[in-house]
């Protein structure tokens, strides 16, 4: 996971700021989440929701998260393809997709947890990833097209028995292996919107039409995260383009621009994957707090996280893998 010192003073103009803000405001929220719901007795709202018992904020997370990635796949491409074959680029996609899965096993292996039967953030991300890749180079209404096919087959391997056998079985949370066809197409979803960033009435009629489209769905097929029902994935990736749309518009409209943000937004896999370990050390030392002190413990652990963005942020320096 190297240190890329190719994060200038003068990079930070070419980067879109809303989409830096927008994945620190949601990475800020995530690492709440992931560590207070370590514990029982929240409040339901705070706690994913059981299968097939509607939606909670804690569900938001994860496809906005990969709606994100998707978002900024497009300018990604446009920059590297000036330098870089296609298929170079594909090569470098497949190799950093099979890092997250490395990494994520790497990490249930030392906390002790199922390697298949648990499958994690990264492991969702990288297999996502991985089944993306043959449609990222295709046209934006291809792609469109691509993502509710993906979403179309999750949904029959699951009315074939996966569903009954992810119940069973699976504690993750995330579909599992399989799970990385619907989330393949939340990233689909993302770099169709992400083709233009900055065209405010698409990316609005965009989000309305994926929120109104699960809304309707959900008459037949539930909301439901742990079965990553087609309801669930089109509903959570509108409310995550709208969520950009904001974001877009305060950046345009107001010039507001705000930086603790963008600095967590700006190196979101060393955030997430530093504020896991933060978070899992807390629980193991102070495995029972109280509010207060799950209050102060949380706090600790945001702001942990954020003076070491801080720090990379400073020394112009990005991690990938």
């Amino acid at each position: 996971m190297p240190l890329m010192p190719s994060f200038t003073a003068a990079d930070r103009t070419c980067r879109n700021q809303a989409i830096d803000a927008f994945r620190g405001t949601l990475l800020a929220l995530m690492i709440v989440f992931n560590y207070i719901n370590q514990f029982t007795g929240l409040p339901r709202f705070l706690c994913h929701a059981p299968p097939l018992c509607g939606i909670t904020l804690p569900d938001l997370g994860f496809p906005i998260f990969l709606f994100i990635l998707g978002l900024v796949i497009p300018g990604t491409l446009c920059r590297r393809r000036k330098t870089c074959s296609a298929p170079r680029l594909v090569l470098r996609f497949l190799r950093r997709y099979l890092l997250f899965i490395l990494f994520g096993s790497a990490g249930n292996l030392l906390l002790r947890q199922p390697l298949f039967t648990h499958w994690s953030v990264l492991q969702s991300i990288g297999t996502a990833g991985i089944i993306s890749l043959p449609f990222i180079f295709l046209r934006p209404a291809v792609r469109l097209v691509a993502a509710l096919l993906l979403l179309l087959t999750f949904r029959l391997i699951a009315l074939a028995g996966y569903e009954q056998w992810l119940l069973a079985n699976e504690t993750g949370g995330l579909g599992g292996i399989p799970g990385g066809i619907a989330w393949a197409g939340v990233i689909l979803f993302g770099t169709f919107i992400g083709e233009k960033p900055d065209d405010n009435r698409r990316t609005l009629t965009a989000a309305a039409t994926l929120i109104l489209a699960g809304l309707l769905s959900s008459l037949i097929i539930p909301i439901s995260k742990p079965l990553i029902t087609p309801s669930y994935l089109l509903f959570t990736t509108g409310i995550g383009a709208l969520g950009f749309l904001l974001f877009s518009l305060l950046d345009c409209h107001l010039r507001i621009r705000p930086r603790p943000l963008i600095i967590l937004g700006v190196n979101p896999l060393f955030v997430f994957m530093l504020s896991g370990v933060l978070s899992t050390l807390a629980a193991g030392i102070l495995p029972s707090p109280s509010p207060l002190g799950l209050a102060l413990i949380t706090a600790t652990i945001l702001l942990l996280t954020w003076l070491a963005a801080l720090f990379l942020y400073r020394k112009n320096l990005l991690i990938r893998l």
